[in-house]
């Protein structure tokens, strides 16, 4: 085989560029999805993925085995160290990438499968793709359909099929297939028979999705087949595309046969795959475009076919800007998230370390942007016990003694998770803790211990939103104020001088009048970082 050194210059210019490019990636860390799905995977048997597979019955609540199972591979070989899952991805992502240059080189100039495989690889709209193992999901789907399209192509269809059904097993979005392999026929020979085992399969999926859809309560996974829906999801993908919706205007009258062919091919193949995302207003993301933009670099083959070099030149160069900005905004994003869930897992994992005989507890607080589900993985994980049933801190609920996982973050300071025990210090119309304070709603009580010599009680306070502040004492009242400043602040009541000698205190704060505020729907009356005895 003779080596051609162009494209192996090429190639090497484009793997380079990519990991350089890419690089902060390494730096990141897990979603709340990952862990949730790293603690639900490792919990699954082998046969729950097998039969998930295997099964022709629409899965509900998106159970992806495909996916699933390779995040259950993942978690057993790695575990929670992040680098080589970011590795997995980028190679996946890099193979796909390699998939689109193979079928465009198939029928078009080098030129053109390496624009196209440019194009897909480095678009803006795919940076989760790359960065965020939970889009594992997406990237197979891809693989497993373009591998299906180009073995199609070739004649085995039988193994295309097998490919489509992982597809579909990996990802829902692989359902409008059957229409690309359509618009494959209708160009070449016109065999019919061969996409209907494939469209067979899309209607019992589709058909299945549907009847359930009209039983389910509206949320964000819902189809909506309304006019406003799909507008909003043409205009949030349009924009995400970047240049894709104008390819099919600016190439078409510069073209010859042979590209205008393939340039219908790639603009067909990506509307049809987008198809299923434009009845979800309630998910917009642009990652979920990797799919369709995978099939879409074909068009981009297509008009760059015969452009003359110092053209491509301009052309990677305004891409390339677009792209490092976009890269720069999320990167920065990306990573200041990722620092603060890491600290978060890290320290539940040093408090919660062979504690794997724990069996359940209340837990408060979490890091900012990390969800409910991603916390509670996060402790189960760590734990060591994948079945630890917790439970959201509820002063109604928790009896003395009850053990309770708790996240704090002061400000300027490293969060840490400790274990506790509940030892009834609160009553009243306290709230779950917030990291670095604690929801009070109209009266709440707490226990302070008095410190020797300690004449003075200190509230220190992160927001009052209320008007009238009153602290009572062991049932007598030390002070009422009227707010002024509803900001962080520290106030300081005199303690009763007849208590002197005790070394608890009970403090009751009443606050009026509590609110709601914006979207919250608590009645807040103060937030409080901590009550206690000075001199």
């Amino acid at each position: 085989m003779r080596f051609r050194f162009p494209q192996a210059a090429l190639g090497a210019i484009f793997l380079f560029v990519f990991l350089v490019a890419n690089r902060g990636a390494y730096q990141g860390y897990f979603s709340d999805d990952d862990l949730d799905n790293l603690a639900s995977t490792l919990l699954a048997g082998f046969d729950t993925f097998w039969r998930g597979f295997a099964s022709p019955l629409y899965e509900r609540y998106n159970f992806r085995p495909v996916g699933h199972v390779t995040y259950r591979w993942l978690g057993q070989v790695w575990g929670l160290s992040f680098a080589p899952y970011i590795a997995f991805v980028q190679f996946l992502h890099l193979i796909n990438a390699l998939l689109v240059y193979r079928f465009v080189r198939t029928a078009l100039t080098p030129r053109a499968a390496m624009s196209a495989a440019v194009f897909f690889a480095f678009h803006f709209a795919l940076l989760p793709a790359h960065w965020k193992p939970m889009y594992l999901f997406d990237v197979l789907c891809g693989m497993a359909l373009m591998s299906a399209f180009l073995l199609y192509r070739s004649g085995r269809w039988g193994v295309a099929f097998l490919l489509f059904w992982c597809a579909y097993k990996a990802k829902e979005i692989a359902i409008f297939f059957p229409l690309v392999l359509m618009a494959e026929e209708w160009l070449n020979d016109r065999r019919w028979w061969r996409v209907v085992p494939f469209l067979a399969v899309s209607l019992s999926f589709g058909g299945q999705a549907m009847v359930q859809n009209q039983g389910r309560e509206l949320s964000a996974y819902t189809l909506q087949f309304t006019m406003t829906a799909v507008t909003d999801c043409l205009r949030f993908y349009g924009r995400m595309a970047a240049g894709l919706p104008w390819v099919l205007l600016t190439g078409w009258r510069w073209l010859g046969g042979a590209e205008r062919r393939w340039l219908v091919m790639g603009v067909v193949s990506a509307t049809a795959l987008l198809g299923p995302l434009l009845f979800l207003p309630g998910r917009l993301f642009s990652v979920y475009l990797y799919v369709p933009l995978m099939f879409g670099a074909i068009a981009v083959g297509a008009v760059l076919n015969r452009w003359p070099s110092w053209a491509l030149a301009i052309a990677f160069l305004i891409y390339a800007g677009i792209g490092l900005r976009e890269l720069r905004s999320f990167r920065r994003a990306e990573l200041t998230q990722a620092q603060l869930t890491k600290e978060f897992v890290s320290s539940a994992c040093f408090s919660l370390k062979d504690k794997s005989s724990l069996t359940q507890a209340f837990y408060e607080g979490g890091p900012a942007g990390l969800n409910v589900w991603g916390v509670e993985a996060a402790y189960r994980l760590c734990s060591g016990n994948l079945l630890l049933k917790l439970s959201r801190w509820d002063i109604g609920q928790l009896h003395r003694n009850d053990l309770v996982i708790r996240w704090t973050k002061m400000p300027n300071r490293a969060g840490m998770v400790e274990l506790t025990r509940f030892d009834g210090e609160l009553a009243g119309d306290w709230y779950s803790w917030d990291s670095s304070f604690r929801w009070m709603s109209e009266r709440a009580e707490v226990r302070v211990k008095k410190m020797p010599g300690h004449r003075h009680l200190r509230l220190d306070l992160v927001s009052l939103p209320a008007d009238e502040l009153e602290v009572w004492q062991d049932g007598q009242r030390i002070g009422k104020r009227a707010v002024q400043d509803h900001g962080p602040q520290q106030i300081t009541f005199p303690l009763v001088d007849g208590h002197a000698a005790r070394d608890d205190l009970t403090i009751e704060l009443r606050v009026r009048p509590a609110r709601r505020i914006g979207q919250d729907p608590r009645v807040l009356g103060a937030a409080v970082r901590s009550v206690e005895t000075m001199p």
